[in-house]
């Protein structure tokens, strides 16, 4: 199975139009068949752009539970 790990950039990306990686992340998530994976800071950090986009943290999190991503106090992986 294909696991990618978001980072904050990705993700403010692909909710944001303006964005200049708006286009190439969105192409990358919207075909990408796997799972995705994040940790709380990053969704902490994506909450704090409401600036750049209106209700960006609403869309954030229907976003995460339409996904119905499972959340863990921890996240550990072995390289």
């Amino acid at each position: 199975m294909n696991l990618w790990l978001l980072d904050t950039g990705p993700v403010v990306a692909y909710f944001d139009a303006r964005d200049s990686q708006h286009e190439q992340v969105a192409t990358a998530l919207e075909s990408f068949s796997g799972k995705l994976v994040t940790t709380s800071a990053v969704i902490v950090e994506a909450m704090h752009f409401p600036g750049r986009v209106p209700s960006s943290a609403l869309i954030l999190v229907d976003f995460l539970l339409a996904s119905a991503q499972k959340f863990t106090k921890s996240l550990h992986l072995k390289v």
